[in-house]
């Protein structure tokens, strides 16, 4: 192949990358390192798209964000300046600067975002894809309607699109208990995180480190401890912030039609129907647990044959018919085992171990909407739903909610949104 037909070939990708709560996109320094790297590597080795035998440009552009209102945030090489936001009325916006930071007000700057610095900022030809992490895959939705320029594909990674107040971390008595009594708890923290970063400006950084790291516990990074101590912990306008935005979360994100509703209206009414747009452009990923391999096997066993051959008898005296049978079954088992080696789970959403910011009502509720759109039927289980929700939905074992904050997960990640880009490319 010529060097002309080669460079022909070559996509120019545009990410756009949304943070979850807290809003530091310093978490995310790592992941999109990996994902530049990846795609870098993909590049070298004439990976390409499996319809069009299209490349992906080496030089991918990738735009991330602080979340409004954030100050002094660490530096991340990927994010445009932080922008300040609506004060808080009252004495914490007038003498301490605070802001009234809620996810209305998230979602309307994303989508500012995405219409002045993403869409205006780059070619017309660059595929131009946004993911989302936690709150910002919801703070993506808008972007699906979007009145002028809407993305090629949206990636919700370990989603919280409804039903987050029935999460875990927001069901048991502790969480509900601070949700209740948000009003006085959250100039209290502020408060105490004012306190640290007093005593981390006298010297006392590396002792903040310390506790901060007992805190968090083995699973975080170095560098996603340091991210939360200068980013958060000794920086009360951002715990504040952090704060209004979590209160606000548990209050609008809760059924399919209420989130359809709160959309539209951020985004002035958009273009299309939202869940509609959404399915047709998205793909989720959600952090699960071990139970779900052996789950993903009773599904195989319940849709393939039950005939299994144990013994030379057995073989001897089996029909061409039981043979396939005994053969399919053996090849899907053994499928479902080597993706459960790698790490990945694709069993039913209902009965799954559950990420303890994404309830299993949540995910079950977005599969269902996946299992209509590919055609399967609401919670099928039949082989065929399931290999067709497969290509939109995918369940990893092995990270948790936060995998920003560990640089083995964030490349986990990486490789999957790798191998969904080289997908979309080819639309």
């Amino acid at each position: 192949m010529s060097n002309n037909q080669t460079e022909s070939d070559d996509v120019h990708v545009t990410i756009f990358f949304i943070p979850g709560n807290p809003g530091l996109a310093a978490y995310y320094t790592p992941f999109l390192d990996a994902l530049t790297r990846l795609l870098t590597e993909a590049h070298t080795n004439d990976r390409r798209s499996p319809k069009l035998n299209l490349r992906i440009s080496p030089k991918p552009t990738i735009i991330t964000c602080d979340h409004l209102g954030l100050t002094h945030t660490p530096p991340s090489p990927y994010a445009i300046p932080t922008r300040p936001g609506p004060l808080s009325s009252g004495v914490w916006g007038r003498w301490f600067g605070f802001g009234d930071v809620d996810l209305w007000s998230q979602c309307g700057d994303k989508l500012g975002v995405w219409e002045d610095v993403v869409v205006a900022g780059t070619p017309s030809h660059s595929r131009r894809i946004v993911i989302g992490h936690s709150v910002g895959a919801f703070m993506a939705l808008p972007l699906a309607i979007s009145p002028t320029t809407q993305p090629l594909a949206i990636y919700h990674l370990t989603p919280t699109l409804t039903h987050i107040a029935n999460a875990p971390a927001a069901t048991n008595l502790v969480a509900r208990t601070a949700i209740a009594l948000a009003a006085p708890l959250i100039p209290l923290v502020t408060a105490v995180s004012g306190v640290v970063g007093a005593i981390a400006a006298c010297g006392g950084r590396r002792w903040v480190g310390r506790c901060v790291r007992g805190w968090v516990g083995g699973g975080h990074s170095d560098e996603a401890v340091a991210v939360t101590v200068d980013g958060l912990v000794c920086r009360p306008r951002n715990v504040w912030g952090a704060l209004k935005l979590g209160v606000s979360e548990m209050v609008e994100i809760t059924s399919v039609e209420k989130v359809d509703a709160f959309v539209r209206a951020v985004s002035g009414g958009g273009k299309g129907r939202l869940w509609e747009e959404v399915l047709a452009k998205s793909r989720f990923y959600y952090a699960v647990g071990t139970h779900g391999v052996s789950n993903y096997e009773d599904d195989i066993g319940s849709n393939t044959s039950s005939v299994t051959l144990t013994s030379p008898s057995d073989e001897m005296h089996a029909t061409p018919r039981t043979r396939e049978k005994h053969d399919a079954r053996a090849t899907a088992l053994a499928a479902a085992r080597r993706l459960a080696s790698e790490g990945m789970h694709r069993g039913k959403p209902a009965v799954v171990a559950e990420d303890h910011w994404v309830s299993s009502d949540a995910r079950r509720e977005i599969c269902g909407l996946v299992d209509r759109a590919v055609g399967g039927g609401v919670g099928s289980a039949g082989a065929a739903a399931l290999l067709k929700r497969t290509d939109r939905v995918v369940e990893c074992r092995e990270v948790s909610h936060a995998w920003c904050t560990s640089a083995v997960e964030s490349e986990r990640v990486a490789r999957q949104v790798v191998s969904w880009l080289f997908k979309d490319i080819d639309t």
